[in-house]
C-alpha cells in the first residue's frame, strides 16, 4: 500500500494549524526563518501527532515577512525552490489576512 506523507505549511501569522495540532509556535525553526533563507526547510519540519503528517510552524516574526520579503528577488517561489526531503505532499495554510502573501506563496508550491 503507497503511504502518502503530507507537509503542512502554516504560513498563517496567526497559527491556527500549529494551535489545532498542538505544535509550539515559539519556535526559531518557523517558516517565516525558511522564507528569508535564514535556515533550510528540512530543519522547521516538525512531527506530528498524526501518522504521515509533518508541520512547518509559524512564529510572530511572520506578521512582518512581507515588508521585509519586498526586495527580495523570486520571493513568490522561495517554497517552491526549497528541497523538501520525502515529502508527497505540500499543503499551505494562510488566513485572510494574508491573502497577497499567500497567493505568491501557495502558488509557488
Amino acid at each position: 500500500m503507497f503511504k502518502k506523507s503530507v507537509l503542512l505549511i502554516d504560513i498563517d501569522p496567526q497559527g491556527n494549524s500549529c494551535s489545532s495540532l498542538n505544535i509550539d509556535k515559539n519556535t526559531d525553526k518557523s517558516i517565516y526563518e525558511v522564507l528569508l533563507e535564514k535556515i533550510d526547510i528540512n530543519d522547521a519540519i516538525f512531527p506530528t501527532s498524526i501518522k504521515n503528517l509533518s508541520i512547518v510552524p509559524v512564529n510572530q516574526n511572520l506578521a512582518g515577512a512581507q515588508i521585509e520579503m519586498v526586495d527580495m528577488i523570486a520571493r513568490e517561489f522561495r517554497l517552491k525552490n526549497g528541497k523538501v526531503a520525502d515529502v508527497r505532499s505540500k499543503l499551505a495554510n494562510a488566513g485572510s489576512e494574508s491573502a497577497g502573501k499567500t497567493k505568491c506563496l501557495t502558488k509557488s508550491l
